[in-house]
């Protein structure tokens, strides 16, 4: 079984050709400087990773750079509120950080679903970025 290769800071996606046509599951989540995960408030817990978004895609780095880019949706709103973020003590001096799991195309859709099923029923919605729940349950 594939397992998930080590966070990374997100500005690296820009020298990491061997992302370049591969295909997976990334999850992208908040660190401070000293790159610990920052704990985020959900619903019905405390996401300790600091998820923030969970997606895939069949060609992994310019997915991930056009998060970066806010040419994703899930960039573009954690574009627009940036510059709430940096006002607040606990945000102010973030940065983002991805990983990837290696999978099969014809499976990215089954793990991306199962994934955010698994993160929406444990804190009752989705990571900040994602605006929806695969299948609609």
């Amino acid at each position: 079984m594939p397992k998930w290769r080590k966070w990374q800071a997100i500005d690296s996606i820009y020298s990491n050709i061997g992302l370049l046509g591969q295909k997976g599951i990334y999850q992208i989540r908040m660190v401070d400087r000293e790159n610990k995960p920052i704990p985020i408030p959900r619903l019905a817990g405390i996401d300790p990773e600091g998820i923030v978004y969970i997606g895939k895609s069949i060609r992994l780095r310019p997915r991930i750079e056009g998060f970066l880019g806010g040419r994703h949706s899930g960039g573009g709103t954690y574009l627009l509120v940036y510059r709430h973020l940096i006002r607040s003590e606990r945000f102010r001096n973030h940065s983002l950080q991805f990983r990837v799991l290696a999978c099969e195309e014809s499976a990215l859709e089954i793990k991306e679903a199962n994934m955010l099923r698994k993160y929406f029923q444990k804190f009752c919605e989705l990571p900040p970025f994602n605006s929806t729940v695969p299948g609609g349950k």
